[in-house]
């Protein structure tokens, strides 16, 4: 009865954890590529400087 209560709960366990761990790798890959992209261009450093 038990092996059956911990599947389950295994179960929930990757179907919840393995999306979440994809999810955050993404959003680190998507601010690390949002950041290169705003460091790197030297024709648009003017924007920032006129929002400062």
């Amino acid at each position: 009865m038990m092996m059956a209560l911990n599947f389950s709960f295994d179960t929930l366990f990757f179907v919840i954890a393995i999306p979440a761990a994809i999810s955050a790798v993404m959003l680190t890959l998507l601010t690390v590529v949002v950041r290169l992209s705003i460091s790197v261009p030297d024709d648009l450093p003017r924007a920032s400087v006129v929002n400062e």
